[in-house]
């Protein structure tokens, strides 16, 4: 009996030097998609859906291949694992939304909400503000 077990261990010792235990590549991906109407962007991956509000600064950028690759990779680093899932206002809020893109996935909120400044001029047309650039430094001279 002891002789079994003995060659059974050896069996498995010489088994797994020869197939070895291999890891699996693991992979990932997320899908961007920007709602012009809410001025959300919204990540997706393959179970969750994470929602970053757009603020005045990124309303204009947001067109541009760069400004939107910031955008994503701004998401990107702020998901960290403890983000506030939506509540029930947000998901009927963002119902057009979940049902295009985040059926079926956790939804989180990352960030701050931010909501964009709107202005109306007559006859009903509205518009956002370009973003403002405020001077770091003091001009010259002491006071501006």
């Amino acid at each position: 009996m002891l002789k079994h077990a003995c060659l059974l261990a050896f069996v498995a010792c010489v088994s797994a030097q020869i197939f070895g235990h291999h890891d699996r590549p693991e992979h990932s991906s997320v899908m961007f998609y920007y709602d012009p109407t809410s001025h959300y962007l919204v990540g997706r991956t393959h179970s969750s859906c994470y929602f970053m509000s757009l603020g005045d600064d990124n309303l204009q950028t947001i067109h541009t291949p760069v400004g939107l690759e910031a955008a994503e990779m701004r998401m990107i680093t702020m998901i960290s694992g403890i983000e506030d899932t939506l509540n029930s206002a947000d998901m009927v809020k963002h119902g057009h939304l979940i049902d295009i893109v985040c059926r079926h996935h956790s939804l989180y909120k990352v960030g701050n909400v931010v909501a964009p400044t709107v202005f109306t001029y007559p006859m009903g047309r509205t518009t956002t503000p370009a973003p403002k650039v405020v001077p770091t430094t003091t001009p010259v001279g002491g006071s501006q």
